[in-house]
């Protein structure tokens, strides 16, 4: 493949980037350096309080401007201290600074223990305390104030308990990051606005698999990683070159918990029961598949980090959640073609349906860290995790549809009204469909860090790492099929009350007597199937970093480092299918077109959910049991294998990476951070359909280098200005690269039509993104900061469908042989996936402020605050290519699509908002999460009136209506090993609403306060 094109935007970034790294070159051959003529004070920070060392805090020698940072350990190392009395002062946000006197001596060092936030006595193990919020949001501060990066950083304790332990319902409380949510599960994570899949997540910094629910998606999916034994959360959002190029939103970067980051050993655990508001009963009832079952149901979560020498600790964490959800969903459906009776500015319905979805999902996590302090200069870190998730889930789906209405002229009057819809008489027809799926997966995660401090100030880290994901949906091995569908058709259908949530409906049948919807033998099977589903990634590699600082004249510190990153995905899904049409597919004995239907398919009813209501004050229906038809119709041996609905392919990328940085301080406070990173990328595909008469293989390379250069200024210590720019880049979808067998249709002389050839594009380039960001950060004394940052994303090479009109040079480029298609090449038209190269721009705005009010008098001095906004605006990709060269509709509604495409699943607004508040031994936490309209999903659809030759096209946009989520936790600190509290989560029952500009409402999930009920606390 052919490299990316590079704008003039990069080119200009490139070459400023080279003369910045001619001059830091310069600047490291200088011959002055540094001449040493004081002492070196070292030493460690502790939280009095809690035991744990404090990474961030700030140290400096007063009446000098020495100054240095504690590591993740505590430790500090002040060097060229001047000799004699001095002061050594240490600050850290939300606690008291302590001032400690030091004798220096001339090239000697003294160690000097800090114990911060308390009487600065000795520790007494007995009174370590729970890190609780707040001193969450101080750790986050303190880290914040530290990087380099524009980065928000949240420790594991921040926000409090999540329930179920999912990192995605964590991070949409910080700035720049919207959810995903897939049926209120939240699922992947968006970064400043862009697409789930350029979202680039890492633990420990090395990469995390994620099978993607075995889909065609590079996205990472958080439902099989818990974060229970995450001690920060690291948002990244700006580039230096050892960041992988492929975190074009963002990075995000879990940083597990370490036993030696406190002094002491530590239990901790959390024992409580959950449940949903509309299932508080102990007793069991109707729910997923075959049985009852209990809805309250338990979790635990256990951590403990005990040193088994001084200078060897273990961690260990355990979690398991379960939780059952009942979500009944309402989705109306509309026509928008004139020759079905609907039209874009007044569709008509034509179907409503309540899908009752209820679902058992546990989740479970085994991790363990080992750290080892070999000595002052030399450590090792393993880390491994194995997480367990486990999902049942049925849907029982009603369909109510009115039937195709009566075809529309544009010269005919439109009577139609949101209230009142009649279909036309004996249109009309109810579905009933049972779909059961049974979806688990496990992930396994391990990693192993080394790092040496060598005399001269260089350090050595060395990282491999190996971690697998799969997922896997499965029905016919737990003696299920997955879903079966029944229908009744030849019925008269009103509805009234259109556009509320739940609308009320009328169905008659032929003798216009009310229709009897639960006499299942009057309704015909028209489907029944097998889904089995497997996606398995594999992640494996290794890095190299090499640290030295350079004691000349102006201070330079240069970091090289290697990594080689192997990603292996496979993906297996099949298909089984009956749907009575065909001999082949029939329902009847040797594939007969035949049906179920009468007593037979009465006989498969689901007679223990027959009585449950379905939702939203609907009455109960009879739907198919899928183990009776299982059994009944004679398992899996009665499907027939339909292999053309199948994907079977595996993806194999391997990434070469090397870069060079700089850190340079020319003058006093400003610290340049500059480099580049070159990354030599190469997937290899295969698609495996048994359909095919061989495996179609093709690669997908790319060479590319990523300068960067980051910028920051700290003229006193409260205010920090950061600056950036930075090339990254984004990769195709797999189901971009998954090349197909090519289609020839030749063109018909007697009709006009020209031929058609549809091909796999073995030429699509890589998206191309340069970011530019700005930010300025003010911490107050002691306990707050805000912080206002702005961004602009250049976005380039977007990969869209597209149809054109054959040429000898497109032929060429596309590996078309002439010689195989008839006629001229000009007489073909092309459909493949193109690189559109006009741009389209992010551009951003994002707030934060968080404050610990210790300073304000009793009561009030307990309190604290954490707010962050975001504020996304985008510029559309404006092109003049050509979608389609013989269609003038379709290609202006394909020039929509692109324009509206890099808002698809933004989030643009978002608001978060997190008070606490504690007195006497009470504790309040609040959090609230809003997040603006989303752009969810656009589809085609076509427009042709009767009177008019030739069609038209219309782009149907759904939205996510706005929503704000409210989550309230109460605890009452008994005693330090006994915490009980209550969590309650969406606390309004906020739902899901789906909606489009031209109708009111058209698909709503409904949103159940989640109520959490435990005890917590420490030995």
């Amino acid at each position: 493949m052919t490299n990316p094109t590079t704008s003039p935007v990069s080119r200009g970034l490139g070459r400023w980037l080279t003369t910045c790294l001619a001059a830091s070159l310069l600047l490291i051959a200088s011959p002055l350096f540094a001449q040493t003529t004081g002492g070196t004070v070292t030493g460690t920070v502790v939280d009095a309080g809690t035991g744990k060392y404090l990474e961030g805090a700030e140290v400096s020698v007063d009446g000098t401007e020495l100054r240095a940072t504690s590591d993740r350990s505590g430790a500090f190392d002040l060097r060229g201290a001047p000799a004699g009395a001095q002061k050594v002062t240490v600050a850290y946000p939300g606690k008291e600074a302590v001032t400690t006197p030091v004798a220096v001596a001339v090239g000697q060092s003294v160690t000097l223990p800090v114990r911060i936030g308390g009487d600065g006595g000795v520790i007494t193990l007995t009174a370590y305390k729970v890190a609780g919020t707040k001193e969450g949001m101080a750790q986050a501060i303190a880290l914040q104030k530290l990087s380099v990066n524009t980065k928000v950083v949240a420790a594991g304790d921040q926000y409090g308990d999540i329930a179920e332990g999912n990192a995605a319902e964590y991070l949409k409380f910080l700035p720049g990051v919207g959810i995903d949510y897939n049926a209120n599960d939240a699922r992947a994570a968006t970064l400043r606005g862009l697409s789930t899949a350029f979202t680039n997540v890492t633990l420990n910094g090395n990469p995390i698999a994620s099978a993607t629910s075995g889909n065609l998606s590079r996205r990472f999916e958080f439902e099989q990683v818990a974060i229970n034994n995450v001690e920060t959360v690291e948002v990244i959002k700006t580039l230096t070159p050892e960041i992988p190029a492929i975190s074009t939103g963002g990075l995000i970067n879990l940083v597990t918990k370490s036993a030696l980051d406190r002094q002491g050993n530590l239990l901790s655990y959390r024992a409580y029961f959950q449940a949903t508001d509309t299932a508080l009963t102990f007793a069991k009832t109707e729910g997923w598949g075959q049985e009852k079952t209990r809805k309250i149901l338990p979790g635990l979560d256990l951590n403990y980090a005990v040193h088994l020498r001084p200078n060897l600790g273990l961690n260990v964490s355990y979690k398991n959640s379960q939780l059952f959800n009942d979500y009944p969903r309402s989705t109306y459906t509309w026509e928008y073609n004139p020759t079905n009776g609907g039209a874009p500015a007044t569709p008509a319905l034509t179907s409503w349906n309540l899908q009752n979805e209820q679902k058992n999902t546990r989740r479970q996590s085994v991790s363990a860290q080992l750290d080892w302090k070999v000595d002052d200069h030399t450590k090792l870190s393993a880390t491994a995790m194995w997480n367990y998730y486990d999902l049942l889930f049925t849907d029982r789906v009603l369909t109510v549809n009115t039937g195709t209405l009566s075809p529309l002229a544009t010269t005919s009057p439109l009577a139609f009204g949101y209230g009142t819809v009649t279909g036309r008489p004996g249109a009309g027809s109810v579905t009933l469909a049972t779909i059961n799926r049974w979806k688990s997966g496990v992930t396994w995660i391990s990693n192993l860090a080394a790092s040496h401090e060598f005399p001269n100030g260089a350090t050595i880290e060395a990282s491999p790492y190996w971690s697998q994901s799969y997922s896997k949906y499965r029905d016919t091995n737990g003696s299920w099929f997955s879903d079966a569908t029944v229908s009744r058709t030849g019925l008269n259908v009103s509805f009234d009350n259109v556009g509320a949530v739940v609308p009320s409906y009328r169905i008659t049948d032929a003798t216009g007597a009310a229709a009897d919807l639960r006499d299942l033998s009057k309704f015909n099977t028209t489907t029944i199937r097998s889904r089995p589903q497997t996606g398995v990634d594999t992640r494996n590699g290794f890095s190299l970093d090499y640290k030295l600082p350079l004691h000349t004249a102006i201070p330079v510190t240069v970091k090289v480092g290697v990594r080689d990153d192997l990603n292996t995905r496979n993906i297996e899904n099949h298909v089984f299918n009956r749907t009575g049409t065909s001999a082949t597919t029939g329902f009847g004995a040797n594939g007969a077109a035949t049906n179920v239907t009468g007593t037979q398919l009465a006989a498969l009813a689901d007679t223990g959910f027959s009585n449950h209501p379905i939702g939203y004050g609907l009455p109960a229906y009879n739907f198919v049991s899928l183990y009776s038809a299982f059994t009944n119709l004679g398992g899996a041996a009665y499907l027939p294998y339909t292999p053309a609905a199948d994907v079977n392919a595996r993806f194999d990328d391997e990434t070469k990476s090397g870069y060079i940085r700089f850190d340079v301080n020319p003058i006093k406070d400003l610290l340049v951070v500059l480099g580049v990173r070159y990354e030599d990328r190469q997937t290899d595909t295969e698609n495996r359909l048994t359909t095919l008469p061989s495996i179609l293989k093709t690669k997908f390379t790319d060479k590319s280098w990523f300068p960067s250069i980051n910028l920051k200024y700290t003229p006193n210590k409260n205010l920090v200005l950061r600056a950036s720019a930075s090339k990254s880049i984004g990769l195709p979808d797999y189901s971009d690269l998954l090349p197909g067998p090519t289609a020839i249709t030749a063109p018909d002389s007697t009709t006009g039509a020209r031929g058609k050839v549809s091909i796999y594009n073995p030429k699509l380039e890589a998206y191309d993104v340069t970011s530019f960001d700005a930010s300025a950060e003010y911490y107050f004394s002691r306990s707050s900061v805000v912080a206002l940052s702005v961004f602009r994303k250049d976005f380039r090479n977007f990969i869209v469908t597209a149809t054109q009109g054959l040429t000898n040079a497109s032929a060429a480029g596309l590996g078309i042989d002439p010689t195989t298609l008839l006629g001229v090449v000009t007489d073909y038209d092309i459909t493949t996936k193109f690189n559109v190269k006009d741009p389209g721009h992010y551009n951003g705005v994002e707030a934060s402020y968080s404050q610990n009010f210790s300073f304000l008098p009793k009561p009030f001095n307990t309190l604290g605050l954490q707010i962050n906004g975001t504020l996304v605006s985008i510029d559309p990709i404006k092109t003049n290519m050509v979608f389609s060269s013989t269609d003038a509709n379709l290609n202006r509604v394909v020039l929509e699509q692109v324009n509206k495409t890099l808002e698809f699943a933004s989030v643009k607004k978002a608001v978060n908002v997190t008070l606490n508040y504690s007195i006497g031994k009470f504790s309040t936490t609040i959090t609230s999460n809003y997040t603006g309209r989303v752009l969810k999903a656009f589809s085609q659809k076509t427009v042709k009136y009767t009177d008019v030759a030739t069609n038209n096209y219309y782009n149907e946009l759904q939205y996510q209506a706005p929503r704000e989520l409210v989550d309230v936790r109460i605890e009452y600190k008994y005693s330090r090993l006994l915490t009980p509290y209550l969590l309650v989560r969406n606390v309004f029952g906020r739902p899901i609403i789906m909606s489009t500009p031209t109708v009111p409402f058209n698909h709503a999930e409904y949103g159940d306060p989640i109520y959490e009920l435990g005890v917590r606390g420490v030995w």
